[in-house]
C-alpha cells in the first residue's frame, strides 16, 4: 500500500483543490455534525491532509489495486470484467484522521460503489491489539452500537429545514426517534492484518444503503472498534464525503418464458447490476411461499454465484387473481459481479432464463 500511495501521489487528478471558504464550510458542518450525532465522543480530530471532505465525483478511479483493499470481496467471473467493474466503481480517497487523545490513525483509503451497495477500505494504525488477530480475517457486528454509522448530511439538513418550517426542531427534541430518517448502521466490519506490518490494521465496511443516495454529502463515524469484547482501536475518527451517481448494470427487455414447477412465468425485462438483480415478470402466486425467488446466477465461464434476501412482488390481475410481477436479490456475502460475465438467472431450484433470449437495452433514465 505504500508504494500504492507513492505512485498515486504521481497522478494527475481532474479535482481541484478545495478554496478557504469551502474548507471554512465544510469544517463548520463536520463540527455541527459532532455536537448533534448522539453518542460521539468529543475528542479533538486532528486531520492530516488539508481537506477535511473529498468530493468523489471526478476523482482518480481505482483499478490496479482493488485486491490491496479488499481481500474478502473475492472476484468472481473473468478478471478483465472485474478489473474494468471495480475501475469504474472505484474511488480513490487517501484520508487519514488521527485521535487527539489515543494518537490511533485512520485512513480511508478508498471505496466501491455500484449505486446501491457500499464498500468501504481503512487502515488503522497503532491499535494495541492489532496483533492479536494472528493475520486472519475476522468478522464482528456492531448491530444496536451507535459508535459505528453512515450519516446523510443532506438528508439531515433537509429534515432540519422541513422541522423549522413546522416551527419546531426534530433534531433536538427528537433526536434518537428522527435518526433512522437520516442514518444507516455499519452492521459488519471485516478485519485483516498486515504480514508485513503487524501494527497495521485493514477494515473493510459493506452494506447496502436505504437511505443513503447518490449525490448525498455522507459522513462516516467510527469509534472504539471492538472485536470479541476488546477494544482493538480506541478513539474516534470521522470522514466526510459525496457518493456520485452510478449506472453499473446491463439492462434486457422483451419476452420470454420459463418453466416452473408452479407453472409458467414471462419474463419481459431483466436488470443486472454489480450487487444486485432483478426481473419485471408475469407468474403464478401462491400465498405464504416465496417459491418464486432468484436462488443465483450463472457466468459464462461456467461459475455459480448464490443469491440471498431475494424478494417477490405481487399484484392483483385480471379476475382478481395475485400474480407475480417483479422479482429482485443481491448478492450473497456482499460480492459484486461484473454484469459483462453473467448469462443466465436461475427461479427456484432449476429453472433458468437465459439473458440472451431478450434484447440488450439502453440503461433506464432518471424516474423510470
Amino acid at each position: 500500500m505504500d508504494e500504492f500511495y507513492r505512485t498515486l501521489g504521481t497522478l494527475e487528478t481532474r479535482e481541484d483543490a478545495l478554496d478557504e471558504v469551502s474548507a471554512a464550510r465544510i469544517a463548520a458542518r463536520m463540527d455541527a455534525a459532532r455536537r448533534k450525532t448522539p453518542g460521539l465522543k468529543r475528542r479533538r480530530l486532528v486531520v492530516l491532509i488539508a481537506a477535511a471532505a473529498l468530493v468523489l465525483t471526478a476523482c482518480t478511479a481505482a483499478v490496479a489495486h482493488y485486491t490491496d483493499w479488499f481481500s474478502y470481496l473475492r472476484p468472481y467471473g473473468s478478471e478483465k470484467n472485474t478489473e474494468a467493474m471495480f475501475g469504474d466503481m472505484g474511488m480513490v480517497i487517501g484520508e487519514t484522521v488521527t485521535d487527539g487523545e489515543t494518537g490511533v490513525s485512520v485512513t480511508l483509503d478508498g471505496c466501491l460503489y455500484d449505486g446501491r451497495r457500499l464498500a468501504l477500505a481503512l487502515t488503522v494504525e497503532g491499535g494495541a491489539a492489532a496483533g492479536n488477530l494472528d493475520g486472519r480475517t475476522y468478522t464482528y457486528t456492531v448491530a444496536n452500537n451507535t459508535g459505528q454509522y453512515l450519516l446523510s448530511l443532506t438528508r439531515r439538513e433537509t429534515i432540519e429545514a422541513i422541522a423549522a418550517e413546522a416551527g419546531g426542531d426534530i433534531l433536538q427534541d427528537e433526536e434518537e426517534q428522527a435518526r433512522w430518517m437520516y442514518s444507516e448502521p455499519v452492521n459488519t466490519i471485516y478485519l485483516r492484518t498486515d504480514e508485513a506490518r503487524p501494527e497495521v490494521l485493514h477494515l473493510e465496511i459493506v452494506t447496502d444503503l436505504q437511505i443513503i443516495q447518490a449525490d448525498d454529502e455522507v459522513l462516516l463515524h467510527l469509534e472504539d472498534l471492538t472485536h470479541q469484547d476488546e477494544v482493538i482501536a480506541p478513539g474516534a475518527w470521522e470522514f466526510t464525503f459525496t457518493l456520485p451517481p452510478r449506472t453499473m448494470g446491463r439492462y434486457y427487455q422483451g419476452e420470454t418464458a420459463v418453466d416452473t414447477p408452479e407453472g409458467a412465468v414471462t419474463v419481459y425485462a431483466a436488470a443486472v447490476e454489480p450487487s444486485y438483480v432483478s426481473i419485471d415478470c408475469d407468474g403464478p402466486y401462491r400465498e405464504n411461499a416465496w417459491f418464486l425467488t432468484i436462488e443465483r446466477v450463472r457466468l459464462t465461464d461456467g461459475t455459480i454465484v448464490p443469491i440471498h434476501d431475494s424478494q417477490v412482488r405481487a399484484m392483483t390481475g385480471e379476475e382478481g387473481v395475485m400474480r407475480v410481477t417483479e422479482i429482485q436479490g443481491s448478492y450473497q456475502d456482499w460480492q459484486f459481479v461484473s454484469p459483462a460475465d453473467v448469462e443466465a438467472l436461475c427461479l427456484g431450484e432449476d429453472s433458468w432464463i437465459a439473458l440472451s433470449e431478450l434484447e440488450a437495452v439502453d440503461p433506464p433514465t432518471e424516474g423510470e
